[in-house]
């Protein structure tokens, strides 16, 4: 968790979609977590290397 946000998200056409500084972004499907989520809140990491800032990982809420 140590560099992870907390995110809101939504599914648009069976894709995450989850905000970047405000901007609503699909989320890659090779970031997205599919292990069991134990912390039950949607987790975004974000990187930034040469361009914009992007999905590393994204972790969807386990609807407890």
């Amino acid at each position: 968790m140590a560099d992870g946000q907390e995110t809101e998200y939504e599914m648009r056409d069976n894709r995450y979609w989850a905000p970047i500084e405000g901007v609503w972004q699909p989320v890659p499907d090779e970031a997205v977590i599919t292990e069991p989520n134990k912390v039950g809140r949607a987790m975004k990491w974000i990187f930034m290397e040469n361009g914009p800032k992007r999905f590393r990982c994204f972790l969807p809420a386990s609807g407890v």
